[in-house]
């Protein structure tokens, strides 16, 4: 079955059809009272999008268990979305309207709330989000995005 034929559960007491993942991400909080706990960020169509944190705590976001972030994450992979950046991103590539390619800006519309997501070539030693959904890929693995790209496109 394909992906956005299924129920997928984004975080633990929750299913979305596959068809309303726009694209995941795992993050680490960079700063405040949660830095350094790990999430996922799922971005959805036509409704709320939806993030997990790995805590306890309250706040505006959906407690998950340790580790819970990278399991929900691999399980949306092994289930059919397309990883242009490894352990990173996530991309349905039902959910791309359009692409804008060129030698130092890759930008992808996708559906839902968020809208864009953007590569660019950095001199960097690992891929990284540098802002809210503005990608850094290092200057020699910026190719293998576009080809990846390719293969989201020719489904």
């Amino acid at each position: 079955m394909s992906f956005n034929l299924a129920y997928h559960e984004i975080v633990p007491g929750r299913k979305v059809n596959g068809s309303s993942v726009a694209y995941c991400k795992l993050f680490t909080v960079a700063s405040g009272q949660f830095s350094g706990t790990p999430g996922i960020y799922f971005s959805l169509i036509n409704e709320p999008d939806v993030i997990g944190l790995e805590t306890s705590d309250p706040g505006p976001f959906i407690n998950l268990a340790t580790g819970a972030a990278n399991t929900l994450y691999v399980a949306m992979r092994t289930a059919g979305m397309s990883e242009p950046l490894a352990d990173l991103l996530l991309v349905n590539p039902n959910a791309l309207a359009n692409l804008d390619i060129g030698s130092d800006l890759i930008t992808l519309y996708v559906d839902g709330v968020e809208g864009t997501v953007s590569f660019r070539p950095a001199r960097i030693t690992a891929a990284r989000e540098a802002s809210r959904n503005k990608f850094e890929v290092p200057v020699g693995d910026f190719s293998d995005i576009f080809k990846v790209l390719l293969v989201l496109t020719h489904i």
